[in-house]
């Protein structure tokens, strides 16, 4: 009986020992690829939605489309450099814009909420992301 505990004992240690490994064989983290900037663009959006009213949404402004403003229905990300921002234009429009993370600059507003558009739960995507 001594012996089966000795073995599972070893086995467990072993176990441990290999996921210990696991994580010293990952990768570090490439803050440069979309991804990162996408999750850092979910919260920065999440902290902006938090005291909002049921009536309204996000909506964007890019600096490079001056004269375009948009409400943001959803975000997603092609590694290595897009961000990609699906939405809405105030005549009901769908507009979906490819961004490359260099050239990234977005102005986030207060806008309407339109008949068929919906706030964006970064909070609740965020919390998936986490998972």
């Amino acid at each position: 009986m001594a012996d089966v505990g000795k073995t599972m004992a070893q086995a467990m240690h072993l176990a441990l020992s290999f996921n210990n490994y696991e994580k010293l064989l990952k990768p570090p983290r490439n803050y440069n690829l979309a991804d990162w900037l996408y999750e850092q663009l979910l919260e920065s959006i999440s902290v902006f939605e938090e005291s909002i009213p049921d009536d309204m949404q996000t909506g964007g402004r890019f600096v490079s489309f001056q004269d375009i403003v948009f409400s943001i229905d959803d975000i997603s990300y092609v590694n290595p450099n897009i961000i990609v921002f699906y939405g809405t234009l105030p005549d009901g429009s769908s507009v979906k814009l490819l961004q490359h993370t260099s050239q990234l600059n977005i102005l986030l507003y207060l806008n309407k909420l339109l008949p068929n558009g919906n706030q964006i739960n970064l909070r609740l995507i965020q919390k998936l992301l986490q998972k």
